[in-house]
């Protein structure tokens, strides 16, 4: 039924306009803190994890303790909710489509059950 109310749409577009591609800054309690193995950079140790997961590393260089930011856009926030930015047009248009199909549909109701009709002519 999501797909099939307005809401979705209005809410989609709304979200993906608003606040769609923007960096977070993560909160210090936000953050996850490693240790990287023996040798081995955060860069090195995190990097394929973040290109994966879609986080962000602050630490590059260090070699003792890594933080990582687990979100590094507001598009993998949306994303828990289908909400995509490169959709918010075809949202805008669905939702117009919706109103237009309504006030059509009101209008030709309205036509067929209150517009009063000719019986016959009649006869002088």
């Amino acid at each position: 039924m999501n797909r099939i109310s307005p809401t979705t749409y209005l809410v989609s577009g709304l979200l993906s306009t608003a606040i769609g591609q923007a960096d977070i800054t993560c909160a210090p309690k936000e953050l996850l803190n490693l240790t990287p193995p023996s040798n081995m950079t955060c860069s090195d140790y995190l990097t394929p994890f973040a290109e994966a997961a879609g986080g962000r590393l602050l630490t590059p260089g260090a070699r003792d303790v890594c933080s990582y930011c687990p979100i590094a856009t507001t598009d993998v926030f949306l994303g828990n909710f289908d909400i995509d930015y490169l959709n918010r047009w075809r949202d805008f248009g669905v939702l117009w489509g919706y109103v237009v199909v309504n006030v059509a549909v009101a209008v030709g109701l309205y036509w067929v059950f209150r517009v009063p009709r000719k019986v016959g002519m009649k006869r002088a």
